[in-house]
């Protein structure tokens, strides 16, 4: 009995650790995005290819086993700053200005997308 009861007490405190421990502004990594995804697929597409958000927004691109990157193609005041290559982890990204954000993976030719602020 006494051991399952510092299992659990050992199993409640790691996750109180790690939750201290998350990251947070644009360019932390997230593991457990609450808001808006973009999966890098193997297959080389972004999914969905176009996103509209809120003001304010944060969106979560989901990084597999597959290397890609996430380069923007705007010169809008605002626009996030690239992500680099990346690979099973997931990067979130704010958007504070509205406007359309297009961007590339240049790793892999016409893997495109596009976040819409409004």
């Amino acid at each position: 009995m006494m051991r399952r009861v510092q299992l659990v007490a050992a199993v409640v405190l790691a996750g109180a650790v790690a939750g201290a421990c998350g990251s947070s502004g644009d360019t932390g990594t997230n593991n457990n995005p609450s808001g808006p995804t973009v999966n890098a697929s193997p297959a080389d597409v972004f999914n969905p290819s176009t996103l509209t958000v809120a003001v304010g927004a944060t969106v979560t691109w989901v990084f597999g086993s597959v290397e890609h990157n996430v380069t923007f193609n705007s010169s809008t005041p605002g626009v996030p700053t690239n992500i680099g290559n990346s690979h099973n982890k997931n990067v979130a990204r704010t958007f504070s200005t509205a406007g359309t954000f297009a961007y590339q993976c240049t790793l892999h030719a016409g893997m495109t997308g596009s976040i819409t602020v409004q």
